[in-house]
Parts: C-alpha cells; structure tokens; sequence
C-alpha cells in the first residue's frame, strides 16, 4: 500500500499523463521545485520523503538552492532523505525498488547537504541576541591603568544585517582603606556606561559571525567612602559616541562566544581622545536563528 500510495504521488507531483493505450509510464526526475510543491500543499513529511525514496532524483541542493528551499518551508529531515537519494544512498524507515530508480551522481558542486546551512546562523526580523562578558577597560585619565570591566548587551534584529542594541557595562577603577585622623575610612571609584545604538553583521553562513557597532550612550564615574558609621558619594556624567565591533562564534545554533571591542568618545572635557574596552564572553541568540 506504502509503494502505491508514493508512485501514485510521484506521478502525480511530476504531472505525468497516461494514455489510453497500455504502456508503461516514463520515469522522471523529481526536483526541487516539486518537493516544495508538495510541502506548499501541506502534504506529510512522510508521505513526502517516501515519494523520494521512490522516484528518480535531480535535486540542487548548493547553499543558494538549499537557502531558498528553507525559505518556503522544506524541513531538515526532507533535505536528508533528498541528500541520501541524490548519492544513491538509502533513506533509514524507508524501502526502495532499485529496478523502478535510476540514482544520479551529483555534480561536484552538489554533493551534500550542508549541515550549517546559513539559516542556522543568519539573524532574520526578530532574532534576539543576549551577551555578557568580562574583560579590561583601558583608562588614560581618571586611574591610568586597565581595570577589569563587564558588560551585558542586548540586541533584536530589524534585518540579517541590521539590528538594533542596548548595553550596560560596569568597570571597578580604584577601592581603599585607611586610617584618615583617626578615623578608618573605606573609599571605591567606579565607571557606569550605558547606551544604544546599531549593530551590523556580515553573514558567512558559518559558525564565525563578525559585525561593527556604532552607538551613543552615556558614562558615568563615581566614588563612594564610608567613615564612622556614615556612607557618601559623588560623581559625574558625560555623553560619549563609541564604536567597535566583534565576533560571535557559536557552539550550538542557540548558544556560543562571543569577543567584543569598542572605542568610546567622552563629550566632556578633561579626558583624554579615546578611551577602550575589551571583553570576552558567553551570548545566546533566539527566535529564527536555527532550522
């Protein structure tokens, strides 16, 4: 019944007519443009990959093809069961009939099903970004040194190349005790930033996903003490323009690492051109990142 019902669809998928005279049917090739016929018909993945496993393969299954076939909704186990077919391969779950199939060798060009294809990785409209990170945070006026710093960024996709972010970071600069006239006195200094800005990625329908940021936000540096029993702090904000950009690389299609480098230009005076962060860490992407 199985056998019958995956000719029956072949035939009919392939637009195959019989005449009224007797005659065997003609054998032909089944290809992209049916499967995703098939699957726009909402027919069963397994009625599916069964018609495959029954009728004559000429599949294109080259990123670009494979890229466009996700795109109208053919499942990984599909392209798997037309990857094995293309190669002459046997599809597990499924019998085939040697004598009513002619396999075709796949050019060299397409010979495999790529297991990342780019959708894996790609962002789409919606995709969410979430990383955090340590790191160090180059000071040249305030406590010149590199002092380590963490950040968190947030960022939702508009476009596979184009998201928008918002960010928070925190970078420990200086902390003490002492005995000041007596009194024991504890002090720490400390640099908030925060901002929001543009996030541009260079898809490589790999694992590896550069992208460059340009942003604004604004930081601020304070100091807090403590002495006989009481707590006080002070502090100062400025604007600043930053730019940078990084690499995520991912480990799963959801979970990866993730290096982040950015430049950051104070408004106010009394610091120096520049000021820079470097940062190491873990992100997570959702929603359309994967298959």
């Amino acid at each position: 019944m199985n056998n019958f019902r995956a000719v029956s669809l072949c035939l009919l998928v392939l637009g195959l007519r019989m005449s009224g005279q007797q005659q065997a049917p003609v054998q032909e090739y089944l290809t992209d443009a049916k499967v995703i016929q098939m699957v726009q018909s909402h027919l069963s993945p397994d009625l599916i990959i069964l018609a495959i496993s029954k009728c004559s393969p000429h599949f294109a299954l080259d990123p670009a093809s494979t890229q466009y076939m996700l795109q109208q909704g053919v499942t990984e186990e599909i392209f798997k069961a037309m990857g094995a077919r293309q190669n002459g391969n046997p599809i597990p779950g499924y019998t085939q009939t040697a004598a009513t199939t002619t396999p075709v060798d796949p050019p060299a060009s397409h010979v495999a099903i790529p297991i990342n294809s780019k959708d894996r990785y790609e962002s789409k409209l919606g995709t969410v970004n979430l990383s955090i990170g340590g790191g160090v945070f180059i000071d040249k006026d305030m406590v010149p040194a590199a002092h380590p710093a963490v950040m968190t960024n947030t960022s939702i996709a508009l476009h596979k190349y184009l998201a928008g972010y918002g960010e928070f970071g925190y970078t420990h600069l200086a902390s003490g005790s002492g005995n000041v006239y007596g009194y024991d006195v504890s002090a720490n200094a400390y640099l908030l930033d925060y901002g929001a800005g543009a996030k541009f990625t260079i898809p490589t329908g790999t694992r590896v996903v550069p992208y460059g940021t340009f942003g604004f936000g604004r930081s601020h540096l304070g100091v807090s003490a403590s002495a006989i029993g009481m707590d006080v702090g002070a502090g100062e904000a400025a604007w600043n323009v930053n730019f940078g950009g990084g690499v995520n690389v991912f480990a799963t299609k959801n979970v990866g690492f993730n290096f982040d480098f950015r430049a950051y230009r104070p408004s106010k005076e009394g610091y120096s051109t520049w000021y820079e962060r470097a940062a190491f860490g873990v992100f997570f992407q959702f929603n359309g990142a994967g298959l």
